[in-house]
């Protein structure tokens, strides 16, 4: 008696919450789809120029949208049903997560296909999932490694400003005060050699 009433409770939290998300997702849209029909009235260009973000947003709502139906109300409706169903529910649920990581990085995985002509989206979605990340590392890694680090090695950056160019040359420095000549100073020691030392 208590499990059903909980699950017809849960059942018009997730109907409740899917409605709002749905209604603030198409709301989001006409905002955007609207500004930039007053902005085309102003500008220069085609159609597609004036309404790419509002195409974008149509996309993503869509999709994260989709996904949220996929993911609660399918399963919701499943879990009613038969209990060979109650499975398919229960594993749709905690998908949810990846597939919103999914939808998240579609814009780098279609970038990457675009940039690499003929990658299929698998492809796309493997190399920005696993590879990006993994030449982060490879490149964090050998950015710290002790070697040639001072002076231009892996640890300089494009610009060529490394940690051991700053205080290279020796300064001289009147006194404000006019109590003496110039003193040379030492310089002070670059960081990288106080890391080693």
């Amino acid at each position: 008696m208590v499990a059903n009433v909980f699950r017809v409770i849960l059942s018009l939290m997730v109907f409740g919450v899917t409605m709002f998300c749905t209604w603030a997702m198409v709301f989001i849209y006409r905002c955007v789809y609207r500004q930039e029909h007053r902005n085309s009235t102003y500008g220069r260009g085609t159609d597609a120029e004036h309404f790419s973000m509002s195409k974008r947003i149509r996309k993503s709502m869509l999709l994260y949208t989709s996904l949220f139906y996929l993911c609660w109300i399918l399963p919701t409706l499943l879990v009613l049903s038969l209990p060979a169903l109650r499975v398919v529910a229960d594993t749709l649920v905690p998908l949810m997560g990846f597939f919103n990581v999914l939808v998240f990085i579609l814009p780098r995985c279609l970038k990457y296909q675009k940039d690499h002509a003929g990658t299929r989206l698998p492809v796309a979605y493997f190399h920005v999932m696993f590879g990006t990340p993994l030449a982060a590392v490879r490149q964090g890694v050998a950015s710290r490694s002790g070697a040639g680090r001072c002076a231009g090695g892996p640890g300089t950056a494009k610009s060529g400003i490394g940690l051991g160019s700053y205080n290279k040359k020796t300064e001289t420095t009147a006194p404000t005060d006019g109590r003496g000549s110039g003193a040379e100073r030492k310089p002070p020691t670059p960081l990288c050699q106080e890391l080693n030392d």
